[in-house]
């Protein structure tokens, strides 16, 4: 037995019966107890290349120490999807759709993280206190030469950033964004949660295998979409519309998005979430300072890049802006 390099509390085990990995989840027992669930409702939908959790002799998915969890599953292997290459983008985009399609069959409806954040429209109370205590940290005295380059340009863009963002939730339809709540709710609707490449891996034949499973659980299909066309951006380098029709014309192919997910994906993509996760990650989160700074910037040089990259997508998907910011069916 040894450690799977890179991993945490992960090992790699040769049996008579292939390679296999164990893994702890620090307090993961009911996180594990959702995450065998959500796998075991994707294989009865057809979905079966995933880590499926493997029972103990006495039938269990799992063993548990207190809250911990401890999981085995098959080895997969595979490398991770190359998200720059047509074919494979399509072939993940549609596994997406089938996560969703799948994943709105089982009822399971247990939470699988805080998607509120999108849901529920952010607060926007809240988010004029992040806005201030944002502000105050950058005029810090003391913080001030430290931060250097960082704050100055921060706040050249804060106004304009804080107005972009306030007017993007303005622009959700909240009675509409509710009922596609309820509905996801009530019918238990899953997906993955952490659609990325190293968690899509192609074999030599050509499969797909889906691992990565520990935030799946309730969620609504347009916020994982809208989160995985975002992540697209940024691995490939820049707002491709054509790389993102591309993708929602493989996951609709799978997985027909209704009207009412249409216009809450585009409302979703015109937040300028880049700039913002960037600040959160420097001032809450301290990551390191050269590495923000480059990304802030980034941030702001493709800001009209993503706003003729979200029109793009409304007209490929029909859906028209209207006069006060609001999404309607383009005629």
């Amino acid at each position: 037995m040894q450690a799977v390099t890179g991993g945490q509390a992960m090992w790699q085990i040769e049996t008579d019966r292939g390679v296999k990995v164990l893994y702890r989840l620090p307090q993961g027992r009911e996180r594990l107890t959702v995450m065998h669930a959500v796998l075991e409702q994707m294989a009865e939908g057809g979905l079966r290349r995933t880590n499926r959790l493997i029972h103990t002799r006495h039938g269990a998915p799992l063993v548990t120490d207190g809250l911990d969890g401890y999981g085995l599953v098959d080895w997969l292997p595979g490398r991770p999807a190359d998200l720059t290459n047509r074919d494979e983008l399509q072939l993940v985009a549609g596994a997406l759709g089938d996560v969703h399609r799948i994943g709105a069959t089982g009822g399971i409806g247990r939470p699988a993280r805080d998607c509120d954040f999108w849901l529920a429209g952010i607060d926007e109370h809240g988010l004029g206190r992040s806005f201030t205590l944002y502000r105050s940290l950058a005029l810090a005295p003391t913080a001030a030469a430290a931060q250097g380059d960082f704050g100055r340009f921060f706040l050249a863009y804060a106004t304009e950033f804080e107005q972009k963002m306030r007017y993007g939730l303005a622009c959700f339809d909240e009675q509409e964004v509710t009922q596609l709540v309820a509905a996801a709710r009530s019918s238990g609707q899953v997906g993955h949660g952490d659609w990325r490449e190293e968690h899509l891996l192609i074999d030599e034949r050509g499969r797909l295998a889906i691992i990565g499973w520990k935030k799946c659980g309730w969620l609504l299909p347009s916020v994982e979409l809208a989160e995985f066309l975002r992540y697209l951006a940024m691995r490939t380098g820049g707002w491709s519309a054509d790389a993102a029709q591309a993708a929602l014309a493989a996951y609709q192919e799978r997985r027909v998005l209704a009207l009412e997910e249409k216009r809450l994906l585009i409302a979703l993509l015109r937040l300028p979430v880049e700039f913002w996760s960037t600040v959160a990650g420097y001032y809450r989160y301290g990551y390191e300072k050269m590495a923000m700074i480059a990304a802030l910037k980034q941030a702001v040089a493709q800001e009209a890049e993503r706003s003729l990259y979200r029109k793009a997508l409304a007209e490929y998907l029909q859906i028209e802006e209207g006069g006060d910011g609001r999404y309607g069916v383009a005629l």
